[in-house]
């Protein structure tokens, strides 16, 4: 391949990749700038924030609305009064082993912690599980587009109808894993409020449930996508967010922002490089372009060299030399009877190959057939047949009635159609 021509298939190649990622990143003017992962995070309009849910809890609770912005077991633990609410809305809970303790304290002092996570801490569920439900377990529908939630004797809108919740990236919906809470059948003090059901089944699953500890409560959510700014912009989904947060009393709340990032030490959180760089348009494009560029230069200069392959000869077509030596070896064996027959087997075989004639016997109906279907004269067609049967008969035949069979094989094929 020449330089020129690698130049030109790289250039055709960064100008099909640019236009690739234009559309693809860039298909609508609302999207051009949207993260499509769940980030659960207050601020901005990324589909999967929280901007929407955050701004109606503050301003219900007004003047009783705290953002958390350090870790909770040094907020939960000033907090000494009772009837107040503690809010995590995310994808999972970075909680230490100090943490947990101040929550659970809290808690049991008379207040009340609602917690929408996507992955529950294990010491959490382990907590549950010896101090209030033996069994309490979380599963998940693998696989699925979408389900309908709902809240148990507590109807959503007028008509009670289904709330389709769906996981979409852009324009297209995707599967998605919807967990559920399973094994709750135990003398605990436990409230199942809220259900989760696929459509492809009959069954449904619990996906909100209220566990009773000390003087206060445990609010368990499974499902924090129904709280994103994606579903909340649809007036029946946000009824559905209204009569979940209705469970909270009307005292302070304390929002958790800040265990929904994993912290390497107490000031500084671990953020992601690549989140940055693709929130970013011009880093955005930059990343891509280096991608493409990497993408180039394995495509075009990290083949495998090898040898120069050798130009061979072109194959010779000997086909007319052996059939001439073919001839010549049956010419002098003078074994006329053989060579007869394999004459009659090839004009068998064009027979059947060019006019479907199929013989089992011969006679003057076949005969008669072979000539309309040939145009050859019913004339040739018998004495061919004919003197084939004579030489079966015979056995052994001579060098001029051997030539006078080859002849009439001939005539036969210069008159036929």
């Amino acid at each position: 391949m020449t330089n020129q021509r690698i130049v030109l298939l790289s250039s055709l190649s960064v100008i099909g990749f640019l236009v690739f990622f234009y559309f693809y990143w860039n298909g609508g003017e609302n999207e051009r700038n949207f993260l499509w992962y769940e980030d659960y995070e207050n601020k901005g309009d990324e589909p999967y924030g929280t901007f929407i849910l955050y701004e109606l809890l503050k301003d219900k609770y007004a003047g009783k609305f705290v953002s958390i912005q350090r870790p909770i077991r040094e907020v939960l633990d000033e907090e000494r009064k009772t009837n107040t609410n503690y809010v995590f809305v995310g994808q999972k809970l970075h909680f230490g082993k100090n943490d947990l303790n101040k929550m659970t304290d809290y808690v049991k002092r008379g207040n009340t912690a609602f917690l929408s996570v996507k992955y529950f801490p294990d010491e959490l569920i382990e907590f549950l599980q010896d101090e209030a439900c033996d069994g309490l377990e979380v599963y998940f529908y693998e696989d699925l587009e979408s389900v309908n939630l709902g809240l148990f004797d507590k109807p959503i809108t007028e008509n009670d109808e289904e709330l389709d919740f769906t996981y979409r990236v852009r324009k297209q919906e995707q599967t998605y894993y919807w967990e559920y809470f399973a094994q709750l059948d135990c003398e605990t003090p436990y409230e199942e409020l809220g259900y989760i059901e696929a459509k492809e089944e009959e069954d449904y699953y619990s996906n909100f449930v209220r566990i009773k500890y000390g003087k206060g409560y445990f609010y368990l959510h499974t499902t924090p996508l129904a709280f994103s700014n994606f579903h909340l912009v649809d007036k029946k989904k946000l009824l559905y967010a209204d009569q979940v947060f209705a469970s909270l009393s009307n005292g302070k709340l304390y929002w958790d922002e800040h265990s929904k990032v994993s912290y390497s030490n107490e000031n500084e959180p671990s953020r992601s490089p690549l989140k940055y760089i693709l929130a970013q348009p011009s880093l955005r494009w930059a990343w891509y372009l280096l991608l493409l560029g990497v993408v180039i230069y394995f495509v075009f200069y990290s083949k495998r060299r090898q040898r120069a392959i050798p130009i061979l000869p072109a194959n010779i077509n000997s086909s007319i030399e052996f059939a001439e030596t073919t001839g010549r070896l049956y010419y002098q064996s003078e074994n006329h009877f053989k060579l007869s027959k394999h004459i009659y087997n090839l004009f068998l075989t064009d027979l059947r190959r060019h006019y479907n004639v199929q013989l089992s016997e011969v006679n003057p109906a076949v005969f008669e057939r072979i000539s309309l279907k040939t145009g050859v004269p019913i004339k040739v067609v018998k004495e061919i047949f004919d003197l084939h049967q004579r030489f079966e008969f015979k056995k052994n035949i001579s060098q001029e009635e051997l030539i006078h069979f080859h002849q009439l094989i001939e005539l036969f094929h210069k008159q036929r159609k």
